[in-house]
């Protein structure tokens, strides 16, 4: 039984870095404001500069956050139509997506009542 349970607690500790991050947002408020704000909105409210960019807020209804890192790494192929080609450092990746779940209302507490309202509203499109 010892066993198991080590072998669980090495399994979930090697898992547990790409699932919950302790890292404070800001950093990968700093990315965004610096690469991503001359088109998108970086906020939990505004509109984004460039209509065609969606709102940074909106993009964990449109992939799975974590599915970026890669595209991130080595050059965006996907993006709003003026996206331009940008590779960021792999500690920009981390922060960036750190801030990115940060702005995902699903991820905050239920006792959250307006999250919990854009958690489960209807998922529109365009510059929301």
């Amino acid at each position: 039984m010892v066993k198991l349970s080590w072998a669980l607690g090495t399994l979930f500790m090697s898992i547990a870095p790409t699932c919950v991050s302790a890292e404070p947002p800001e950093a990968g408020l700093q990315v965004a404001i610096e690469k991503c704000s001359g088109c998108h909105a970086i906020r939990e409210e505004g509109l984004s500069p460039n209509p065609w960019a969606p709102p940074l807020r909106t993009l964990n209804t449109r992939y799975p956050i974590d599915a970026l890192r890669e595209n991130f790494l080595k050059g965006m192929e996907v993006g709003h139509q003026d996206m331009p080609i940008l590779i960021l450092a792999p500690e920009e990746v981390t922060n960036l997506l750190v801030y990115l779940r940060s702005l995902d209302p699903c991820g905050k507490p239920s006792s959250d009542k307006a999250a919990m309202r854009k958690c489960f509203a209807p998922v529109g499109n365009g510059n929301q």
